[in-house]
């Protein structure tokens, strides 16, 4: 389902790291066997080279792979290697059966001893089969999610997620964690020069609370801006 453009959609960025990474490399390998000349194929074939050296690495770190699967419009479709699709999906299985033993306050893998009376034997078998149906239920909806059509591009990831939320309630958790890492520095260091600008050598004995209370009005004054 196709979202309408929304500010939000600029702040999810994590998602994209990978996807451009694989346009890149896809782009250069269609324009070296363009190349006219020697110096233009060996400057592509280089290209190629450090990018595969530099960016490939990408597709093993958590946040991006997870942010990619998480982002509707990409999930497995973004990613170069099928080895690091699948690497991915273990531990997004991993994470979203660990969420719903929390929703469930059940124990860590705890075993009872051999001795144990046999009513707690019993019990301990249920709290094993619960643990098993967790990780079932963590590859259904993971299953169900794939199967879905790609959003469209236009779509808003945050949006896609807040529409879906009763049906991936676990996924949409985890996606609400991953896809709002930003995917560089820039943003934190903007605010931090913010910072440097509302604590003057006039305001140096302002409390912590009411800078980040100034800060976050500042961040956060386009919604107001939006709603009026």
């Amino acid at each position: 389902m196709a979202v309408p453009h929304s500010k939000w959609t600029d702040t999810v960025t994590i998602s994209l790291i990978i996807p451009a990474i694989l346009a890149l490399t896809k782009s250069l390998e269609e324009l070296l066997p363009t190349m006219l000349t020697t110096v233009g194929s060996e400057t592509c074939a280089l290209l190629i080279q450090k990018v595969k050296t530099k960016l490939f690495p990408y597709e093993t770190r958590t946040d991006p792979r997870l942010g990619t699967l998480l982002d509707a419009r990409f999930k497995k479709e973004g990613f170069q290697s099928d080895g690091n699709v699948q690497q991915a999906a273990i531990k997004l299985e991993n994470e979203l059966s660990g969420l719903k033993k929390l929703a469930q306050n059940q124990p860590e893998d705890e075993e009872l001893p051999e001795d144990s009376p046999f009513l707690f034997k019993f019990m301990g078998k249920k709290v094993e089969e619960k643990r098993s149906n967790n990780r079932a239920d963590a590859i259904i909806m993971m299953r169900q999610y794939f199967e879905q059509r790609n959003a469209a591009h236009d779509t808003d990831p945050l949006q896609f997620w807040k529409i879906n939320e009763s049906q991936f309630d676990g996924l949409s958790r985890c996606a609400t964690k991953y896809l709002s890492i930003p995917a560089s520095s820039v943003e934190s260091e903007r605010i931090f020069s913010k910072a440097g600008a509302i604590i003057t050598d006039r305001r140096a004995a302002m409390k912590e609370k009411y800078v980040n209370q100034l800060i976050f009005l500042q961040k956060n004054q386009w919604i107001n801006d939006e709603t009026n």
